[in-house]
C-alpha cells in the first residue's frame, strides 16, 4: 500500500534531520573515548603554541610532532567509525524524539501504515493521528554526553588554565604563534626579513624607494616601466622569485629584475610562499613643452630659446625641429632638462637653413621615448656675415654645395681657391683643408658626404675669420654640455676633471677672441671690457667659475646645474671685436625700429584721447555741454593710422605684432561709441585699445632689437633686453635659468669668513666627533 502524498512529503522532510541525528549519535558514542582524547590532544597543542613551547622545539621535531598528531587524529577517527558504525534508523528516530521533547514512538506513527484497509471510522482515526504527528517538530537538540568527573573537574580546568595563561603571555603575537605551530615547514618565518628596493629609471632622477617586510607578509608598490626591482632576504636560504615573466633564483642573497609587467611577484622557498608583492605600472604621460618668449640672438650668433616644460617623471631631452617647406631637420640641444622654465642655446649659423625663414619647434623626449612638440613659431635664422673676403668665397662655395651643386664644378672651384696662395697668406692648414675637401668631393660617395664636407669648409672659413675663436667656442659649449650631463651621474673626481676641461676651453676661447679683436686693428680690451659684446668683469667671471666648483665639491647638484647655466648665458654674451655688418639687414632693422617708434607715438595719442574722453564725461555729469562726439573723428583717424602702420611693418620685413589687429578693432568700437554719445562704452574700448597697443609696441621693439643684432648692427649691450646683464656688466635680476643668487664681493667675503670659522671648529680635536661631523656638514652649504 502506497503512503498518501502528505505522508510522503513528511518522510522526505525527515531525511536531513535523520542524517543529523545519526551524526550526533556517532559523536556522542565517540566522545567518551576517541573524540575526547582527540580534543584533549589538540587543545594541549594549542596551549603549548600560545605558551611558546612549540616554537622552542627544533623545527624538524615540531613538524614531526604535528604530523604525528595529525596521523593519530585520523587513526582515532577511523577507529571510532569502525567501532560505532552507522546508527540504526530506529535509534536515529528515538534521538530526534528525545531532542525535540516528543513522546516515545511519535515519529514511528507517521512512518508506519495500517496492516489492512480500515473501515471509515478507523480511517478517520488514522488520518487524525497522522495529521497530529505531522505537526510535530523533531530536532537533534544538544549533545547527550556527560564527561567523567575526572575529566570535568581535573583535565579540562587544567587545559583551560593553560590556554588562558597562553593568551596572556602571547598577547598580540598569538596569531603568529599559532601560525608557526601549525606550519608544515621546519623553519619559521619569524626571523625572516625581506627588503624590497624599487629603483626608477635613470631619467626620472628620483631616489629609489625601499620597503621592509616580515616573512609571510604582503605589500603593494607601483613603479614606472623599466624600473629595477631588487629583493634581498635575510634569515633564509634557497629562495627564489616568481612572477609575470620572472623566474629567478637568489644569487648572493639577492634577486634583481626589470619591472616590465604588472602582477603578483612571490618570494618562495620551494612551494612555500615567503612574501608577496603586488607590483603595478605607474602612468607616464607625454611631456608638454612651449616656447617662453621670443627667441633672441646672442652676440655669438646663437639663439637663446626660452621654454616651459612640464613632465610628470623627471628630466627630458630637448631638441629643436626646423621646418623649411617640406624639409624638416632636428638639432639636438640638451640631454637632461628638468621640468619648469629655462632657456637653451642653439648656434644655427652653420646650419643649412641659416638665413632662411623657418618654423621652429621644441621637442621634449622623456626617458620612455615619448615626444612632446611645442607649437611652431616662424623666424628667420641668423646668418653669419664674414669680413674676410677669402672666407666669404669659401662660404659661397659651401652654400652652393649644400644647395645641390654638381660635385665636379664645386671641386674645380675649391681647387682654384686652394691655388690662390696669397689670398690666405700661404697658410698650410687652409691649403690642406681645401685640398682635402676637393679630394672628398671627387672620391667620397657616402650619403652624408656633402654635409661633412660643408662642415670642413665652415671650419676653414671661421678660422680665417676669427683665428679659431669659433671652434674654441664650440669646444667650450661641448665641455659645458658634458659637465651638465655629468652632474648627478658622475663621481666627484670625474666632475672635477670635467670642470678643468671647461676652464681650459673657456680660457682658450677668451684668448682667441682677444687675438681676433687685435687682428682687426683694435686695441686690446681692458680687463673689465668685453669689446662689442657685453662689458663683463673678467674677475667676476673667475668668481662665477669658483662658485661652480664649490657647488660641485659640496654635492649641490641643483645649484651646480643652475650655476653652470648662468655661466653659459654669460659666455654667450661675450664677444670681442665686431662682426661684418649686413647693410640690407641693417636697413630692415632701421625700418623696423622706425615702425616701433611710430607705434609708441600712436600709443601716446590713444592715451591722450582717452583722457580727453574721460574729461568730457565728467563735464557732462555736471550738466555742461561736452564735446564727446567731437572725439569721434580723431579716434577714426587714429584707427586709420594704425592700419597704415601694419603695412609699414611689412615693408620693414617683419610681421606686424599680433595685438595690433585687435587694437585697431577696439579703436573702431571706440569711434562708434563716441559717435553715439556712449561715454562709458567709448572709455572701455579705448582702454582696451591702449593695453593692446602697449603690448604690440613692446613686441615690436624687441623684434627690432633682434633684427639689429642679427644684422650685425651691434651685439647685446649691457642693460639691453635679453642680455641678462645690468649696465655695469653684472648679471641682473632673473639672469640664467634658475633662482641662483650670485654673490657680490661683500657676500664672498662673508662666506669666506664663515668657512674659516667652520673649518677651524671641524678640525679642533678637543671637540666631540658628533660636533665636528656637524660642522663638516655645514661646510657643504658654503
Amino acid at each position: 500500500m502506497n503512503a498518501p502524498a502528505p505522508q510522503q512529503a513528511f518522510l522526505a522532510a525527515m531525511r536531513a534531520p535523520l542524517a543529523l541525528a545519526g551524526i550526533a549519535l556517532a559523536i556522542e558514542r565517540a566522545l567518551p573515548r576517541e573524540l575526547g582524547l582527540l580534543l584533549t590532544l589538540w587543545l594541549l597543542w594549542i596551549a603549548a603554541a600560545l605558551l611558546g613551547l612549540a616554537q622552542a622545539l627544533p623545527g624538524t621535531l615540531r613538524v614531526a610532532l604535528l604530523a604525528l598528531l595529525i596521523v593519530g587524529s585520523a587513526a582515532l577517527v577511523v577507529r571510532a567509525a569502525w567501532r560505532i558504525g552507522i546508527p540504526a534508523l530506529p535509534a536515529r528516530r528515538a534521538r530526534l524524539e528525545r531532542g525535540g521533547g516528543l513522546s516515545r514512538g511519535a515519529l514511528s506513527l507517521v512512518i508506519d501504515a495500517p496492516v489492512s484497509d480500515p473501515d471509515a471510522f478507523g480511517a478517520a482515526l488514522w488520518g487524525r493521528a497522522l495529521a497530529d504527528a505531522r505537526k510535530l517538530r523533531p530536532r537533534v537538540g544538544a549533545l547527550e554526553w556527560q564527561p567523567a568527573p575526572e575529566t570535568r573537574y581535573g583535565l579540562w580546568p587544567l587545559i583551560g588554565t593553560a590556554l588562558f595563561l597562553g593568551l596572556l603571555i602571547a598577547k598580540t603575537d598569538a596569531p603568529a604563534r599559532l601560525s608557526a605551530a601549525f606550519s608544515p615547514w621546519p623553519t619559521t618565518l619569524e626571523g625572516v626579513r625581506i627588503a624590497v628596493t624599487l629603483e626608477p629609471p635613470a631619467y626620472v632622477g628620483t631616489p629609489p624607494r625601499r620597503i621592509d617586510l616580515k616573512g609571510g607578509s604582503a605589500a603593494a608598490l607601483d613603479g614606472l616601466a623599466a624600473s629595477r626591482v631588487s629583493i634581498r632576504v635575510e634569515g633564509l636560504e634557497g629562495w627564489h622569485v616568481t612572477g609575470p615573466g620572472v623566474e629567478a633564483a637568489a644569487s648572493g642573497g639577492r634577486v634583481s629584475f626589470p619591472l616590465e609587467r604588472a602582477g603578483e611577484y612571490r618570494v618562495q622557498q620551494g612551494a612555500r610562499r615567503i612574501a608577496a608583492l603586488d607590483l603595478s605600472l605607474a602612468a607616464d604621460l607625454r611631456p608638454a613643452i612651449h616656447f617662453s618668449g621670443e627667441p633672441a640672438v646672442t652676440p655669438t650668433g646663437a639663439l637663446r630659446l626660452g621654454y616651459r616644460l612640464r613632465d610628470d617623471h623627471g628630466v627630458s631631452a630637448l631638441s629643436l625641429r626646423l621646418r623649411r617647406g617640406k624639409e624638416t631637420r632636428d638639432v639636438d640641444l640638451e640631454m637632461r632638462v628638468p621640468p619648469g622654465r629655462g632657456s637653451v642655446f642653439a648656434d644655427l649659423t652653420p646650419h643649412v637653413f641659416a638665413g632662411s625663414p623657418v618654423e621652429l619647434m621644441l621637442v621634449a623626449t622623456d626617458g620612455a621615448g615619448q615626444e612632446g612638440v611645442s607649437p611652431p613659431i616662424r623666424i628667420t635664422l641668423p646668418q653669419r656675415r664674414f669680413a674676410n673676403q677669402f672666407a666669404q668665397a669659401i662660404v659661397a662655395v659651401r652654400a652652393d654645395l649644400l644647395a645641390g651643386a654638381k660635385r665636379s664644378a664645386t671641386a674645380r672651384r675649391l681647387a682654384a681657391l686652394a691655388a690662390d696662395h696669397p689670398a690666405f697668406e700661404g697658410d698650410l692648414g687652409v691649403f690642406a683643408g681645401l685640398r682635402a675637401a676637393t679630394w672628398r668631393l671627387v672620391h667620397d660617395r657616402r650619403k652624408d658626404a656633402r654635409e661633412s664636407i660643408a662642415g670642413l669648409l665652415w671650419d676653414i672659413a671661421t678660422d680665417l675669420e676669427d683665428g679659431g675663436a669659433t671652434q674654441a667656442m664650440d669646444a667650450m659649449r661641448r665641455a659645458m654640455e658634458d659637465l651638465a650631463r655629468g652632474i648627478g651621474t658622475e663621481n666627484d673626481q670625474s666632475l672635477a676633471a670635467m670642470a678643468d676641461q671647461l676652464e681650459a676651453a673657456m680660457n682658450d676661447y677668451l684668448s682667441r677672441q682677444i687675438m681676433a679683436a687685435l687682428a682687426e686693428g683694435g686695441a686690446p680690451p681692458p680687463p673689465s671690457a668685453g669689446g662689442a659684446g657685453a662689458s663683463v668683469d673678467l674677475g667676476f667671471l673667475d668668481q662665477m667659475f669658483s662658485d661652480l666648483r664649490d657647488r660641485l665639491a659640496a654635492g649641490d647638484k641643483a645649484g651646480a646645474a643652475e650655476a653652470l647655466a648662468n655661466l653659459r648665458q654669460l659666455m654667450e654674451t661675450i664677444r670681442f671685436g665686431s662682426a661684418a655688418p649686413d647693410s640690407e639687414a641693417q636697413a630692415r632693422a632701421a625700418a623696423a625700429a622706425e615702425a616701433a617708434e611710430a607705434l609708441r607715438a600712436i600709443e601716446a595719442r590713444q592715451g591722450a584721447l582717452r583722457d580727453a574722453t574721460i574729461a568730457d564725461m565728467i563735464e557732462s555729469s555736471f550738466g555742461s555741454d561736452s564735446g564727446l562726439r567731437e572725439n569721434a573723428p580723431p579716434q577714426r583717424a587714429l584707427g586709420a593710422d594704425t592700419q597704415a602702420l601694419v603695412k609699414q611693418f611689412g615693408a620693414a620685413g617683419m610681421p606686424a605684432p599680433q595685438p595690433l589687429g585687435a587694437a585697431g578693432k577696439a579703436m573702431g568700437e571706440a569711434a562708434g561709441a563716441l559717435g553715439a554719445g556712449d561715454a562709458g562704452g567709448a572709455i572701455r574700448a579705448q582702454t582696451r585699445a591702449l593695453d593692446l597697443l602697449r603690448q604690440a609696441a613692446n613686441a615690436a621693439e624687441a623684434a627690432a632689437q633682434q633684427m639689429a643684432q642679427a644684422a650685425g648692427a651691434g651685439a647685446m649691450q649691457p642693460g639691453a633686453a635679453g642680455s641678462g646683464l645690468d649696465p655695469l656688466g653684472r648679471p641682473g635680476t632673473g639672469f640664467g635659468q634658475g633662482a641662483v643668487k650670485l654673490p657680490d664681493q661683500a657676500d664672498v667675503r662673508r662666506i669666506q669668513q664663515i668657512r674659516k670659522i667652520l673649518e677651524d671648529r671641524a678640525s679642533d680635536p678637543s671637540r666631540s666627533e658628533e660636533e665636528r661631523g656637524y660642522y663638516l656638514r655645514l661646510l657643504k652649504r658654503f
